[in-house]
């Protein structure tokens, strides 16, 4: 304006301009909601002709940046139910300066029933994926902020896998081009004055494990006269976000506005998303919700089965699965996936059936030779299970559930080199995967290399500062070092972060032996959170037993059959107890509810090896141990149970028998060295010195621990 001719059609508004003490302050007739002189702020009319008798020239009439927020938006969702499931939201928005007198104004024509339909619409408009259950307004004469707030349930958008924040985004699609002409090169005007503040805070199911966010979510840049700043962050199972946007000048010049526009638009394709693991496990709320959604696509079955077949829902997963073949029964997708379904409920014919039929469909389907290869570990097939894992990982190579199964055949077949490879990269692809720094560790003890297993005990925390488990992983490392100091600290951080059961028995375990009180307050603090608990009483039964208190243990495992009535494992140690305690009606009455209460062949080789290894009733072991024997079951686990049984026939002094089920047992799984050593004392028994030696020196070469561990059933050559 001051640049043009006058014009008296410019001039429509009259203001006072009255000095005091030096201080030139703008009053305006106008307006309302204005408290008194301090609060007064220069509006923004740009220029005004003081009414004088001469001398009158233009003056700039433009407020100063805002130097807080005129609007502040905070938004918290609770997501901990699951991301499919609804979600409680509350948001507040708290309106100050112009804006909240504006709205105060406008919200004060409605009478109270068209208040809150108003209100509802207005977050409606807001937020169009949230079910509002309560509104309210409220308006605070001594700070002049209108504080609008809603509640309700958020229905998250996840279905590509992650989650767009809301109100978050920094930048527009610019368009700052002009037509050539008259005054093509004049400044461009910003919103001024500006000053807007969003937060959002969402909380993650899982404690946020898995999780991760935008690997451009923080920025801090002035562009076309505004600064835009967004900073995000994942804290164990809370994520954060906060962005602000303040303009800081009125108008900015022309010849910026090509690169204003370019920056302006990268930005805005630069949002802020919360993406799940790759490996999500529905919640049991997710379940729910999903399995109530109509699908239409073979896709969408695929995809909602392997949902659920994450989250060991096995018969919908393989429903789903189903309902995709009879869309698309050509999909090797599809039949893979319900091929690993059956296997994970055992059916191996049927797995086996799908997996030809991906086959058929699609030669190189990864899916289909990662079930392979599950097939082989199973069948102890190391060798087949790593061809099956290398082919999927060509097809697929950064899977890193294939790369930790090649790891686990890997390290059976003692080649831990190739298995550290293939841990490293599947931890460098999901560094959150905590449990893998402890597998590590077990391959580098394995190696006698301590100081590098202690290594993975600082990288998980390293690559996880702010989650519980990786604290507890680090604890779990120290403690197989036996470097108790270490792992209480470890321990204890863990608990900070996020109390657990589990890691209250862990610290209980790690302190020393003369602290007796501070462990019975560790194993208290983990029964106060889950009373059914059964580890902390069977450690609290332990520390009886040390003391020499088999009363106090006996009280211990009876606590916890109160707590969860039928436990298999509380039974059968009370009835160990019992039988040193010179009780047989007791013993037998607890072995027989024990072994009543499990079904499973995994299960009763359990109770065949405890009762071996803790001298029990060794004709009741080896029942169990046929019985297991008797079920179908992976070879892997079927090698299991016969070295169980082959080590109760050696307390039992058969010694032929014994030998054959050792026999048996390596032909599946030639490093089982807990077998082989069993084997070279039944030889050594028998007086078959030579083979009987060999197998003992091949053990004591490769893995020592089994001749402790023997020892420490009394068991030696």
């Amino acid at each position: 304006m001051d640049a043009r001719l006058p014009a008296l059609e410019n001039f429509n508004h009259v203001l006072v301009r009255a000095t005091l003490d030096g201080k030139a302050y703008w009053l305006d007739g106008t307006r309302t909601g204005d408290r008194g002189l301090d609060d007064l702020e220069i509006p923004n009319f740009h220029w005004g002709l003081p009414l004088a008798a001469k001398g009158a020239t233009l003056v700039p009439v433009i407020p100063k940046p805002l130097d807080r927020p005129a609007s502040n938006v905070d938004i918290r969702i609770d997501a901990t139910a699951g991301v499919h499931a609804p979600a409680p939201i509350h948001v507040q928005s708290v309106f100050t300066g112009d804006a909240a007198v504006g709205l105060k104004l406008s919200l004060a024509n409605y009478a109270p029933p068209e208040l809150e339909r108003g209100l509802r619409d207005y977050w409606r408009k807001q937020y169009d994926f949230v079910d509002v259950q309560s509104v309210s307004a409220n308006y605070d004469p001594g700070t002049g902020a209108e504080t609008l707030v809603m509640d309700g349930t958020a229905h998250m958008d996840w279905s590509r896998r992650n989650y767009e924040t809301d109100g978050t985004g920094v930048g527009y699609r610019a368009d700052f081009k002009r037509t050539p002409g008259p005054h093509d090169d004049a400044p461009y005007v910003t919103a001024f004055p500006l000053y807007t503040r969003t937060a959002e805070t969402i909380l993650l199911p899982y404690d946020g494990r898995g999780f991760t966010i935008s690997n451009r979510a923080d920025v801090d840049s002035t562009v076309a006269g505004v600064r835009y700043r967004r900073s995000a962050g994942l804290k164990g199972g809370t994520f954060t976000v906060e962005t602000t946007r303040r303009s800081t000048v009125p108008e900015f010049p022309a010849a910026d506005a090509p690169a204003a526009q370019q920056t302006l638009r990268d930005l805005a394709a630069a949002a802020v998303y919360v993406y799940m693991p790759s490996a999500y496990r529905l919640t049991p709320k997710d379940i729910e919700v999903e399995q109530a959604r109509q699908l239409t696509t073979a896709d969408d079955y695929i995809t909602r089965g392997n949902d659920l077949m994450t989250a060991g829902d096995l018969d919908h997963a393989i429903a789903d699965f189903d309902r995709a073949v009879a869309l698309n029964p050509k999909s090797a997708t599809a039949l893979a996936d319900r091929g690993q379904a059956f296997y994970y409920k055992r059916n191996f014919e049927l797995a086996r059936r799908d997996f030809d039929l991906a086959d058929a469909a699609d030669p190189r389907n990864a899916v289909t030779f990662r079930g392979r290869g599950m097939m082989a570990l199973d069948q102890a097939d190391m060798k087949g299970a790593i061809a099956a894992f290398t082919t999927s990982l060509e097809i697929d190579p950064n899977n890193t559930f294939a790369l930790t199964q090649r790891a686990r055949a890997y390290s059976v077949l003692d080649d831990y080199p190739h298995a550290l490879a293939d841990m490293e990269t599947a931890l460098r692809i999901q560094p959150d995967v905590t449990q893998g720094y402890a597998e590590c560790a077990s391959l580098y003890l394995e190696m006698h290399d301590k100081e590098k297993a202690a290594d993975e005990a600082v990288k998980v925390i390293t690559a996880n500062p702010d989650l519980a488990d990786a604290h507890f992983v680090s604890g779990t490392i120290y403690r197989m070092l036996e470097r108790n100091a270490d792992a209480f600290k470890a321990f204890s951080r863990s608990l900070e972060l996020k109390p657990q059961p589990a890691t209250y028995l862990n610290r209980a375990r790690v302190r020393p032996v003369e602290d007796l009180a501070g462990q019975n307050a560790d194993l208290d603090a983990a029964l106060a959170m889950d009373p059914k608990f059964v580890p902390a009483y069977r450690e609290r039964a332990s520390l009886a037993v040390k003391a020499g208190d088999m009363e106090g243990a006996i009280a211990a495992y009876t606590a916890a059959l109160d707590a969860k009535p039928g436990n298999a494992d509380a039974l059968l140690q009370r009835g160990l107890l019992y039988a040193k305690m010179g009780k047989p009606d007791l013993e037998n009455a607890d072995f027989v509810a024990a072994r009543a209460n499990v079904q499973n062949p995994v299960g009763l080789n359990n109770m065949c090896w405890v009762k071996a290894t803790m001298g029990g009733d060794l004709q009741s072991a080896l029942a169990d141990c046929d019985a297991s024997l008797a079920m179908e079951q992976s070879q892997s686990a079927r090698s299991a149970a016969l070295d169980s049984r082959g080590f109760v026939l050696l307390r039992l002094e058969r010694y032929d028998e014994a030998i054959a089920n050792f026999d048996d047992a390596l032909k599946i799984m030639p490093t089982r060295y807990m077998s082989r050593y069993g084997r070279g004392i039944a030889h050594l028994r028998k007086g078959e010195r030579e083979a009987g030696e060999a197998d003992i020196a091949k053990v004591q070469a490769s893995d020592p621990e089994a001749e402790k561990e023997y020892a420490k059933y009394g068991v030696t050559p």
